[in-house]
């Protein structure tokens, strides 16, 4: 391969440079963006030639040379053109800025047409004439028009740009006709005619555009950027250019100087550079206070000229001060009529347009003023029982009335200091002052009162319920909107509880920011092995031997060390997790399997699926193709379900279950008895094993109630032929009651912890001829030492 320094520059090459050169290119849009960029070198080659004919104008060498003064005015009005076409090219390459782009391509257009005709090719003096003077004006509008287009966004209306534009060309007319009667006339006594109109109007315009660049930034209407920066630089070029023009009398000197052209060359080629390429530097607010900046200085001004001076002594400075005001007048009347537009958006961006009520915003804007003032108020937040099925049957039209109607109805009831709101959907909320907790809880319970009386809609008589959750701001504290999300989580609750009104509690607070630090950490963590397979054993309740182990999830945080599955469980529930979370626990069980299995070691393997994952087709689906895979004898895994798995989708959880123990697994009934225990369950699924509730189990050996039910249910099971576990056996007392009463297999604590798979061989074989349930084992020291609900996965 060639060296980099002989590598011949290709066409391509090329190409990609003037795209550059040109700025980013918009795809579909390249040719533009090329001519665009080869405009911009030619411009360039030709301000070279104009700094250089202003070098050699310094040092003399060009002093007496006739043709010195053509010269520049022949490139000056080639490089506006090249200039113009830089800005069609840009025009058609960035559609989104075409209005300012094409505006100031006129500008130079016409800039070119004036130079021509003041006669910039012939070297004498000439005077300049109305038509190219009036050429030379309409340059410096257009000029303007740029700049305001230049500063606004695609919303701003037309007719605003035109006021704008009148009002900065106006104020600078003002500004010189001002100047043109104070003891600075001095200064022009060597101008007449338009010589002098143009020395007094351009620099003006110039200044007057550079202020509203200038202030539009400070003010945050354009954004600083390098855009700006050549605008601002371009204009302030310009000013000079035209400040220099003061000095030169037509008479006897070419307006074209070598410092003039030089100076407005370099200036249009800086704006020219700023109106090129994408941008995104302008505001995104249509209105701010730049314009009124402008619109006052100019009515200053233009007041100024309509004080000093009469009609009778100076007419042509009265009437641009006149249109001035005029055009600041009504620049100001649709100002007015924005900001009571806006007023009345603001007023509308805090109402319910369905049933005006004030909307979620405006509830936190009343929160805000209780945090302000320390104020001691309750936040009910009520949502609709079984408001889909109104809108699926009757209609969302109905749903609409329904709402309506309650909005109407509370309205009716609610005091003066009482503010009620609807946040969206079928929730209502009531910020009211209160006493206290019981106080709100009253309120709430009167809430549900009069949304629950009977409605008539459509000719049908509906009685809907509703779910509160309230939240209370006491003194000295600040809450802001977590009052709201407070309320929100207790109504939650209230609606899965099915308690109909509920007080928030940070105990029972489910989405704390420590849960969302726990999901990320936990989602971090699970493609780097931080989840481990822990395992407690069973035993035989009469021989006292392994009968089986259970396998359960640990989490290994860096940071934390280990976690139980009380801890982290919940939050994978809720965040997502669970899926990847059960698929590393079985793998890790099936390899731990074999191992058993390698040394000899023969006994069922339990494991959980909760109630959502068992529904999850895919997730089973790659379980069971897994479980094929290893080619485990029938009965040697069991897995473990709740009895909440069948209560959200019966139908589905049934087909699940014949599916599971067609691939060789047996289903056992986790935590049987706490839910709500069906003994049609247990005659029509394929149900291997009742795994008896805790509750049961630990006051076996207190109540004659539990051990009634622990005997019938074991006496249950042994006529169904299923097996019967005891977990949460944690002394020897237990241990003998529940074998007495018929319990099949016992697990707890009293036997064994949970232990990762390096301590549970070892453990097996120390239980070889144990004699008895007061032989236990040895714990292992890593295990944890709190005493806890056996966790499941």
């Amino acid at each position: 391969m060639p060296p980099e320094s002989s590598r011949r520059v290709s066409r391509s090459d090329v190409l990609a440079w003037l795209r550059d050169t040109g700025s980013v290119v918009v795809p579909g849009q390249p040719a533009a963006a090329i001519w665009s960029g080869v405009f911009s070198l030619a411009s360039g080659a030709l301000l070279i030639v104009l700094g250089a004919g202003f070098l050699l104008e310094q040092t003399g060498l060009t002093r007496g040379a006739g043709w010195a003064p053509t010269a520049r005015g022949a490139v000056l009005v080639l490089m506006y053109a090249l200039l113009g076409g830089r800005l069609v090219a840009a025009a058609i390459a960035w559609p989104q800025r075409r209005r300012a782009t094409v505006t100031l391509a006129s500008c130079l257009g016409l800039l070119s047409v004036g130079a021509i005709l003041v006669d910039a090719v012939d070297p004498a003096p000439r005077e300049v004439s109305l038509t190219a003077f009036l050429v030379m004006l309409a340059a410096q509008f257009a000029l303007a028009t740029f700049i305001v287009l230049d500063g606004e966004t695609t919303l701003e209306p037309t007719r605003v740009v035109a006021l704008d534009t009148v009002i900065i060309c106006g104020g600078a007319s003002s500004f010189a006709g001002f100047a043109f009667t104070t003891p600075l006339s001095g200064w022009f006594t060597h101008l007449h005619g338009h010589e002098l109109d143009q020395a007094l109007l351009f620099p003006a315009i110039a200044l007057v555009m550079l202020l509203a660049v200038v202030s539009g930034t400070v003010l945050g209407r354009r954004r600083w950027s390098g855009h700006t920066a050549a605008l601002g630089t371009g204009l302030t070029l310009l000013l000079a250019g035209n400040l220099l023009l003061m000095r030169v009398d037509p008479g006897t000197e070419p307006i074209y100087t070598p410092a003039t052209t030089l100076l407005w060359g370099l200036g249009f080629f800086l704006a020219t550079a700023s109106a090129c390429g994408p941008r995104s530097d302008t505001a995104t607010r249509v209105r701010d206070g730049t314009g009124m900046v402008a619109t006052l200085l100019a009515s200053c001004a233009a007041g100024a000229v309509l004080t000093v001076e009469t009609i009778g002594e100076a007419p042509l400075l009265v009437v641009p001060a006149a249109v001035t005001m005029a055009a600041a007048m009504a620049r100001m009347a649709l100002a007015l009529h924005d900001a009571r537009g806006a007023a009345e958006a603001y007023r509308l961006s805090l109402i319910d347009d369905l049933t005006d009520l004030p909307n979620r915003r405006a509830v936190l804007a009343r929160i805000q003023v209780a945090d302000s003032a320390d104020e001691s108020i309750g936040l009910l937040l009520a949502d609709l029982d079984e408001f889909k099925i109104v809108n699926d049957t009757l209609g969302h039209p109905a749903g609409d009335q329904v709402l309506r109607t309650i909005a109407r109805r509370l309205r009716e009831v609610a005091p003066a200091e009482v503010m009620l709101g609807r946040p969206g959907g079928d929730e209502f909320i009531v910020v009211l002052p209160i006493l206290g907790e019981q106080d709100a809880l009253a309120k709430a319970a009167q809430l549900r009162e009069v949304i629950a009386r009977p409605l008539q809609i459509l000719g049908h008589e509906l009685a809907l319920g509703s779910s509160v959750g309230v939240s209370v701001r006491h003194p000295g504290t600040t809450v802001g909107d977590e009052l709201l999300r407070q309320a929100d989580v207790a109504m939650y609750q209230a609606k899965s509880q099915q308690t109909g009104t509920l007080l928030y509690h940070a105990d029972r607070d489910d989405f704390t920011l420590e849960h969302l630090e726990i999901a990320a950490d936990l989602r971090r963590g699970l493609p780097d092995g931080q989840i481990h397979a822990w395992y407690q054993p069973q035993v035989n309740s009469r021989t006292f031997e392994l009968a089986g182990i259970e396998a359960l999830v640990r989490w290994q945080h860096p940071d934390t060390g280990l976690r139980p599955p009380g801890q982290f469980l919940p939050v994978a529930r809720r965040s997502g997790l669970m899926p990847i979370m059960t698929e590393i626990i079985l793998d890790t069980v099936l390899a731990d399997i074999k191992r058993l299995l390698q040394a000899g070691i023969h006994c069922r393997m339990s494991f959980n699926v909760a109630p959502a994952e068992l529904l999850d087709q895919a997730l089973i689906a790659r379980l069971l193709a897994a479980i094929d895979r290893a080619a485990l004898a029938p009965g040697t895994l069991v897995l473990e379900i709740t009895e909440d798995s069948l209560l959200a989708d019966p139908d589905r959880a049934t087909a699940t279950l014949h599916d599971i123990t067609s691939h060789g697994l047996d289903v056992a009934i986790d935590d049987y008895g706490a839910g709500f225990s069906s003994l049609a369950y247990l005659r029509d699924l394929p149900v291997g094993e009742l795994k008896l509730d805790r509750s049961f189990v630990t006051t076996v050996a207190s109540n004659p109630r539990s051990r009634t039910i622990v005997a019938s249910t074991a006496s249950l099971a042994q006529g169904l032929g299923l097996r019967t576990v005891a977990e949460g056996v944690e002394d020897a007392q237990a241990a003998t009651i529940l074998g007495d009463l018929g319990i099949d297999v016992l697990q707890g604590f009293h036997f064994a912890r949970p232990m990762p798979y390096s301590d549970l061989r070892p453990w097996i074989l120390s239980r070889a001829g144990s004699a008895g349930p007061h032989t236990v084992p040895r714990l292992p020291p890593n295990a944890p030492a709190d005493r806890q609900v056996t966790p499941t996965l």
